[in-house]
C-alpha cells in the first residue's frame, strides 16, 4: 500500500495568484452591494434647489441607495398611473403631462393656468420627486406654515412605499430620502421668508429672538434617512425631518412639538388609511 504523500504548500507564486483573485472578487462584490446614493441626483433639475420661488413648497423624494443595474428600457406610464393612485390618491389627473422613456410626469396647475401646484415626476432611474405648493397664513406680513401641510405629502409617500407601491414599481431595495422646504418666496416687497410654523398641538417653548430658517444643503433629516428600508414606519421618518425642521428654524425646547406632530400624523394616516382631507 501507497504511503500517503503531505500535501505540497503552494509556492510564492500561486499564493499571490490566490490573494490577487480573492482581491479582486471582493472589489467586484463590493462594487455590486454598496450604496452609491447616486440615483438621488440622476434628475435633469437639481435636487435641493429651493429657491428662486414665488410661492413656498414642499419637496419629497426618494430613489434607491444603489444604482439600477438594468435600467428599464421602457418607464411603463400605466405603472406609474398606478403608483400615483396608490400613493398619492386623488391628487394628481388620471393622465401624465408628459411621457417618455426614463420619465413620467403629472402637473397640476392653479387656476391661472402657469402656476405650478404640485408635479410628480418617476424616473426610470428609481427616482420619485414630488412637489407641492404650500397655502401659508398670513397675518400682518408674518408668514406662517402649518406643519401638518408641510407633513402631508411626505406621509402619504412614507405610509404609501411602506405598504409596497414602490417595490411593485421598482422592486425591493433600500431607498434614500430628500425632504426640503421654500425657506423665501419672492414677493412685490423682496424675498420673504417665513416667519412661524402653526403646529397640531403644543409649540415649542422658545425660539431664537431674530431666527431665520435654513436648511441642510442634502434637505431635513439626510444622515437618517440614508438607505432605509421601503417598510420604514411612519414615525421613523418623520422624526428626524420633523426634528431638523424646528433645530434649522430656531426653535428650541421643542421636545413636546415633535411628538405631537408625529401623533397627529400617525392618527391621521395610519388610522384614517392616508387618505386625503
Amino acid at each position: 500500500m501507497e504511503s500517503l504523500k503531505e500535501p505540497r504548500p503552494p509556492t510564492w507564486s500561486e499564493f499571490t495568484g490566490i490573494a490577487r483573485y480573492v482581491i479582486g472578487a471582493g472589489r467586484w462584490l463590493w462594487e455590486k452591494l454598496r450604496a452609491d446614493h447616486t440615483a438621488l441626483y440622476s434628475a435633469p433639475f437639481r435636487i435641493g434647489n429651493t429657491s428662486g420661488y414665488r410661492h413656498y413648497h414642499v419637496f419629497a423624494a426618494v430613489a434607491p441607495s444603489r444604482r439600477l443595474t438594468r435600467r428599464m428600457a421602457r418607464l411603463s406610464p400605466e405603472a406609474v398611473k398606478r403608483f400615483a393612485e396608490e400613493t398619492l390618491p386623488g391628487l394628481f389627473p388620471d393622465l401624465p403631462s408628459h411621457s417618455s422613456g426614463d420619465a413620467v410626469r403629472f402637473d397640476v396647475h392653479e387656476d391661472d393656468g402657469h402656476t405650478l401646484a404640485k408635479t410628480l415626476w418617476v424616473q426610470s432611474s428609481g427616482l420619485a420627486f414630488l412637489q407641492l405648493k404650500l397655502s401659508p397664513e398670513v397675518e400682518d406680513g408674518r408668514v406662517m406654515l402649518s406643519m401638518m401641510e408641510v407633513l402631508h405629502p411626505i406621509s402619504l409617500f412614507a405610509v404609501g412605499i411602506r405598504r409596497g407601491t414602490y417595490r411593485r414599481l421598482f422592486g425591493r431595495r433600500r431607498l434614500d430620502w430628500y425632504v426640503g422646504l421654500t425657506l423665501s418666496a419672492s414677493t412685490d416687497t423682496g424675498w420673504k421668508y417665513w416667519d412661524d410654523l402653526a403646529f397640531p398641538g403644543r409649540r415649542p417653548h422658545e425660539r431664537a429672538t431674530e431666527a431665520v430658517p435654513t436648511m441642510p444643503r442634502l434637505g431635513y433629516g439626510a444622515s437618517r434617512l440614508s438607505s432605509r428600508r421601503q417598510g420604514t414606519c411612519l414615525s421613523s421618518i418623520l422624526r428626524p425631518i420633523v426634528d431638523d425642521i424646528l433645530k434649522n428654524g430656531g426653535y428650541l425646547s421643542y421636545e413636546g412639538a415633535l411628538e405631537d406632530s408625529l401623533q397627529a400624523c400617525e392618527v391621521k394616516y395610519l388610522t384614517d388609511g392616508g387618505t386625503l382631507q
